[in-house]
């Protein structure tokens, strides 16, 4: 007879083809409340093995998951300056390898005219690929000096990182008419975080010299280099910005200076022989 009765065995079940009975499951009152009461214990002592956090759906978060969410942001970063750095190196060999080929790559292009016009269209396109680079020197120039006063500002200010504001400035003055007034108030807004006294220290330096580059230096620079009316300079900047954002506003003036020289070149002769 099995302990504690009929009412002890809760199941029995026997094979009937089999060489010897199977049993499935039996079950006793006394062993079953015992095997609940070691349950429960290991389960207590599993929760205060268990780290901190783990039990309450990770408030107190465990060390290793922000060493993890650390390490993660670290590589997020760092593959971001990489694929920057990259991309910028290869615009660099590119540019490059364009300008050392350019020579021979204008060559071929001229052959693809007829050979009676060829003559005109090289002397032409010398004319317009020598006004944008007139401009292009003439604007490197203006945006050194923007950005060697920034820098000069930017340390009578005692801000951080002078060298790499005077880069963003000197990159900003490249966009006609609106990019260095752009940079000059980013890197003012910038200086607050250090205080309102070296803001209004740059702000002042920065941009009293854009009136003076604005008014004098400017002017001679580019007027030596492309010699653009300002009128249809503003307007081609208006209308390139409009179109095509801030690589519009840089294509503006060399492209209003292509057309100058085609409308000198070829329209009023034209017009004076009819």
């Amino acid at each position: 007879p099995f302990p504690g009765g009929a009412g002890a065995v809760d199941e029995l079940l026997v094979g009937a083809g089999d060489p010897g009975p199977v049993v499935v499951s039996v079950g006793f009152p006394p062993l079953r409340e015992t095997g609940a009461g070691v349950g429960q214990g290991a389960l207590q002592d599993l929760q205060c093995a268990a780290p901190p956090g783990a039990a309450d759906g990770g408030e107190h978060a465990a060390p290793g998951g922000d060493a993890a969410g650390l390490l993660g942001g670290i590589l997020g970063v760092g593959g971001a300056i990489f694929n920057i750095g990259f991309s910028v190196l290869i615009v660099v060999v590119l540019t490059l390898y364009f300008l050392a080929t350019l020579p021979s790559i204008k060559k071929w292009l001229y052959r693809l005219a007829p050979r009676s016009r060829r003559e005109r269209i090289e002397y032409l396109s010398e004319k317009i690929s020598g006004s944008v680079g007139h401009y292009v020197v003439g604007q490197t120039v203006v945006a050194t000096l923007n950005g060697l006063v920034a820098y000069i500002a930017a340390n009578f200010a005692e801000l951080e990182y002078a060298a790499l504001l005077a880069i963003f400035a000197a990159f900003m003055a490249f966009i006609p008419l609106v990019g260095a007034v752009t940079g000059g108030i980013v890197i003012s807004l910038l200086a607050l975080l250090v205080g309102w006294q070296a803001a209004l220290i740059f702000a002042a330096i920065y941009f009293i010299y854009l009136q003076i580059e604005a008014y004098l230096i400017s002017p001679k620079i580019m007027q030596r280099a492309v010699a653009i009316p300002g009128a249809l300079a503003v307007i081609g900047v208006i209308a390139g910005g409009s179109l095509l954002g801030v690589l519009g506003a840089l294509m503006a003036i060399p492209t209003v200076a292509g057309i100058l020289v085609l409308v000198r070149e070829v329209y009023v002769p034209y017009q004076d022989s009819r």
